[in-house]
């Protein structure tokens, strides 16, 4: 069967929705489902609002892997097949014969990818199964198009494992050790930015991007070469309201820090900038943070106590927060403007109703006048 009722799936609650891209919505009323959306098709996406966390249960036919979908000008929810992670790369291969002109890239909550020059680029490095990506299309010469994983999919068993990892994990790992980080889950709206860095300093591979709304970092950047410049592509999160956005520039030693002198307002939706016309970060001063504030975190890993110290060159307004792997704030060390001179702040490994924390890894925030770095601290 080509289409499935919104009856055959299970796992809702009262007043639970299925939206379709063209706006058509399907309301559980506790028993049944009403609304315009009365069928479901597996070759696209739909979003879907919960009121409680769950897992969805589907009743009917196996999909066929071996599936035709169209894909026409301008932007398609469509659905992923396969029950495995595949590359980019491989998973989009039958978009890759299509007539040369036609252009392509693919959004999911994971990042985004362009056809260029060939080859996938971008930070979504991989389809997974039970998700769904938006594809955006310029078809210039073929009125239809198909995009089909049969012949990827189980190829040999080769499978996500035993695939050569895309170099931007691992710079992603790196600037997660370095405290940039995000739970793209805690967020509902996805925001993304194809741009490149401009400045006085020699560019290369060796620096990243972060996204900023106030103290919480919101997103990550790291360079990729197109036709010799490097091309930054940029998933970050926001709330579904207009926040202010400002950046910093690292190099994956975190020796070096720049903020970036234009601010953007959180936009989700379509991208920023393109492959083609990229958007243009354009540096600013070295850090304050970085430049001079010798910021150190000792005994680290701790047990029950930790102090970091740090250096002020002049008076500032001073604010250190510890929070967990995921951005969950855990307690306010301080938040006050202090004197210039050498300054140490205590932590007792504990909340803010003074219980003590669980094992595992946590993030040191630190923000100087503004401008916020973070540390990275075991307790053991």
């Amino acid at each position: 069967q080509s289409t499935l009722s919104p009856s055959a799936l299970s796992g809702f609650s009262n007043n639970d929705e299925i939206i379709s891209q063209s706006g058509d919505k399907a309301t559980f009323d506790g028993t049944s489902w009403i609304g315009s959306l009365t069928a479901l098709d597996h070759k696209a996406h739909y979003h879907v609002k919960v009121a409680n966390a769950g897992t969805i249960q589907f009743k009917g036919e196996e999909v066929n892997i071996n599936t035709d979908i169209p894909i026409t000008a301008g932007v398609q929810w469509v659905g992923y097949l396969p029950d495995e992670m595949l590359l980019t790369n491989r998973a989009m291969m039958s978009l890759r014969n299509t007539a040369q002109g036609n252009q392509y890239e693919i959004l999911g909550r994971e990042g985004s990818a362009s056809f260029s020059a060939g080859i996938w680029t971008g930070d979504l490095t991989h389809l997974t199964p039970n998700r769904g990506y938006q594809v955006n299309a310029t078809v210039q010469s073929e009125p239809t198009v198909y995009l089909n994983y049969y012949g990827v999919a189980g190829q040999s068993g080769a499978r996500m494992e035993s695939q050569p990892e895309p170099p931007i994990m691992a710079l992603k790992g790196v600037a997660a050790n370095l405290g940039w980080s995000v739970n793209g889950n805690l967020y509902p709206e996805v925001m993304y930015i194809r741009g490149r860095l401009s400045g006085d300093i020699d560019l290369d591979e060796t620096y990243l991007i972060g996204a900023f709304a106030g103290d919480e970092f919101r997103g990550i950047a790291v360079p990729q070469k197109i036709d010799d410049q490097w091309v930054y592509f940029m998933t970050l999160y926001g709330n579904g309201q207009e926040e202010s956005l400002h950046f910093q520039v690292m190099d994956q030693n975190g020796v070096q820090r720049y903020q970036v002198k234009q601010r953007l307002p959180f936009t989700g939706g379509q991208p920023v900038g393109s492959v083609q016309a990229p958007y243009v970060w354009e540096l600013g001063n070295e850090s304050a943070v970085a430049k001079g504030h010798e910021i150190s975190v000792y005994p680290n890993p701790t047990e029950v106590v930790t102090t970091i110290a740090y250096h002020l060159a002049e008076r500032a307004s001073v604010r250190v927060n510890i929070v967990d792997l995921t951005g969950k704030p855990v307690k306010t060390l301080i938040q006050s403007d202090q004197d210039a001179g050498n300054q140490k702040l205590t932590w007792l490994c504990d909340d803010e109703s003074g219980h003590s924390v669980a094992s595992g890894i946590y993030m040191i925030q630190i923000s100087i006048d503004g401008q916020t770095e973070y540390r990275r601290l075991v307790v053991k």
